[in-house]
């Protein structure tokens, strides 16, 4: 039985030694190779090329780790597909010799095709990886008011970081959902992002312009917004193409006094434009 353990960057050069190296390459009788590693389609090409039919080929993948696995495997997820094994009742009996061992200790045995593994794995141990490393660059601390979320997010920066940035990169460079998958998690980043600048924008809009709603800031003409109630007249012809905004009349709503410079920096933080203020300190509107 040839076995390869590995950081999975370095997977070609590393399996190609062993192969070659192993008396299962150059066997005239049948044998078995096992190969346990956190990709599967590359492995399991580069095994059918590089080992002749007598050899029987079995990809593994123990879902779990030094950390994980600690202490017990009872209930621990260990992904198995027999690719190649003789009908032979002897070899099919070595396979059930190996495979008992797992089973033995309580995990739970899943059949799975490699191509199958690789497109599940992209979305649950890459992400993870990705998002661990992420959280880890944040340099998280333990606070004296944890939460259970955050604890877990601590553990989850503790669990990855122990792991290479060779086997991560393995996970992206060796599987080609991963990319796919990147990109989803930026996108789904963004989209949240989004969200939440959004409602910013609206809430600093309103506070900036107390007239202001998002269901009549496109209908209400000029002239309605003029009056005493206001929170200031719009320019003349001169300027109409900037639409600048004069402070309210003394006589005009309280509310509608020109708001605080935070508010300004506020609303252009969640715009992403950086005004300049007028000369009463209220940006021009034409950035909003």
């Amino acid at each position: 039985m040839a076995r390869a353990r590995h950081d999975a960057s370095c997977l070609p050069n590393r399996l190609i030694t062993v192969l070659c190296s192993s008396p299962a390459s150059h066997a005239a009788r049948s044998c078995n190779s096992h190969i346990s590693c956190f990709l599967q389609v590359f492995p399991k090409q580069l095994l059918l090329t590089v080992l002749p039919p007598e050899v029987d080929i079995l990809c593994t993948h123990p879902m779990f780790g030094p950390d994980s696995g600690k202490g017990s495997w009872d209930g621990l997820n260990f992904m198995y597909d027999p690719v190649r094994v003789g009908d032979d009742p002897k070899r099919q009996q070595r396979l059930e010799l190996f495979l008992q061992i797992f089973k033995g200790q309580g995990c739970r045995m899943v059949e799975m095709t490699c191509e199958e593994h690789d497109r599940q794995a992209a979305s649950t141990q890459f992400v993870t990886h990705t998002v661990g490393r992420m959280l880890g660059a944040m340099n998280l601390q333990s606070t004296d008011i944890n939460t259970k979320g955050f604890e877990a997010l601590l553990q989850l920066v503790n669990n990855t970081n122990h792991d290479s940035f060779d086997l991560y990169y393995g996970l992206f460079l060796y599987n080609t959902n991963a990319t796919d998958e990147l990109e989803r998690l930026e996108q789904a980043f963004e989209h949240v992002k989004k969200q939440l600048l959004g409602r910013l924008h609206e809430i600093a809009r309103q506070q900036l312009f107390p007239a202001y709603t998002p269901a009549n800031a496109a209908s209400t003409p000029a002239a309605a917004v003029s009056g005493s109630n206001t929170p200031g007249r719009i320019l003349g012809s001169s300027r109409s193409s900037t639409m600048g905004v004069m402070p309210p009349s003394p006589g005009g709503n309280p509310a509608a006094a020109a708001a605080p410079a935070a508010t300004v920096k506020l609303l252009a933080a969640a715009t992403g434009a950086v005004g300049k203020a007028g000369k009463n300190g209220v940006a021009d509107s034409k950035q909003f």
